[in-house]
């Protein structure tokens, strides 16, 4: 009996030659369990410094901020930083790291270097947070129902400017952030009596798209991909993804990924892959995105046995990490289609491996 294995580098497929193996043939797997690494109660969102290879973990009602160095899977600091920490996003360029804390209604901000902690006054309850590194800004998003976002110069945390989403007498309540640093455009998703997204001018402030309809429910945290100028964003606890232009904001299409309700999403940008961590079944999922939408249609998962929140991907190690929320863990997970199946306890792959160039990871 022969498999053929077919490797994709950027949009062009490459098949190997047929391998003879015997029957049964063995479970060949593009991710592998690396290991767990134990961190303080509850970890919920998580953001990694590619360049430093330091992965930023916020922990569920707790103010705590916990840094680990990805190359060692070791904690190296874990700190109380302010009330509520909640999303956290980092300027790879400045080496400056984001943490909207709801509780306080400040931003904490983290020099990536020494650690000193600076705490910005911002608006009520900031929900999300996100960067442009063209720029240097940083935008914040309220929590409450003002739906108000505001941009803040990343030189010296002074606002430039604050805009309300609010339209008509229902109230709207800004869920998440992302940003085209290709074009300083700011994506923003909204929930209220329905869920809808708007697009922002960053370099003012100025609405270019207000509170449209969104197909398939709200993204929680989407990210954006370069190689495709799309936003992509897991439906919060949804099993599908958002998938919108990243010019003008408006949806393209909402894959679904299988079963699980969705938490986060990360982009291996030069391999095209997307990571999709889930819950209820706890699943990590790896879409190939240079296929685009075949990888959707058969995504080869990892299921845990626990919850999963955030997720995050280191390309250069060609590693993802997941937070195991009800474990106190952070999952690592390695992107290498040379791996057999390893299913760790508690935990099993399934679906159908999308594999990438080894030149890549």
């Amino acid at each position: 009996m022969s498999r053929r294995l077919v490797l994709t580098l950027g949009l062009l497929p490459i098949v190997a030659a047929g391998l003879l193996v015997d029957s049964p043939p063995p479970a060949y797997s593009a991710l592998s369990v690396v290991t767990a690494i134990p961190v303080s109660a509850h970890p919920e969102r998580v953001v990694l410094n590619p360049v430093t290879h330091r992965l930023y973990v916020t922990h569920e009602d707790e103010d705590l901020l916990t840094v680990i160095d990805t190359k060692s899977k070791t904690v190296l600091l874990a700190t109380t930083i302010c009330e509520d920490a909640w999303q956290v996003a980092v300027n790879t360029v400045t080496n400056k790291i984001y943490v909207g804390c709801r509780d306080q209604d400040v931003v904490a901000v983290v020099d990536g270097v020494t650690n000193a902690i600076a705490l910005i006054p911002t608006i009520d309850n900031p929900n999300s947070v996100a960067v442009d590194e063209a720029t240097n800004r940083y935008f914040v998003a309220e929590g409450g129902f003002g739906a108000q976002v505001r941009a803040y110069d990343g030189s010296t945390n002074s606002a430039i400017c604050t805009v309300s989403l609010a339209v008509g007498p229902d109230p709207l309540v800004d869920d998440s952030l992302a940003v085209n640093p290709n074009n300083g455009r700011v994506f923003v998703t909204l929930q209220g009596n329905g869920h809808w997204y708007s697009m922002l001018d960053g370099s003012n402030c100025g609405i270019l798209a207000n509170k449209l309809p969104l197909p398939c429910d709200r993204p929680w945290f989407p990210v954006y991909n370069p190689a495709d100028n799309r936003f992509y964003g897991t439906r919060f606890l949804q099993s599908t993804v958002l998938v919108a232009d990243g010019t003008i904001g408006t949806p393209i299409a909402c894959p679904g990924l299988g079963a699980g309700g969705g938490y986060g999403t990360a982009i291996n940008v030069p391999a095209q892959v997307l990571y999709a961590s889930m819950t209820n079944p706890a699943r990590l999922y790896r879409v190939d995105l240079s296929g685009y939408p075949a990888g959707f249609t058969s995504p080869e998962f990892y299921t845990a046995g626990y919850e999963l929140r955030g997720t995050a991907v280191d390309h250069n190690l060609c590693e993802t990490f997941t937070a195991g929320y009800d474990v106190a863990q952070i999952l690592v997970l390695r992107d290498d289609p040379s791996q057999t199946d390893n299913d760790a306890p508690g935990g099993a792959f399934g679906g159908t491996p999308a594999w990438i160039a080894p030149a890549i990871c």
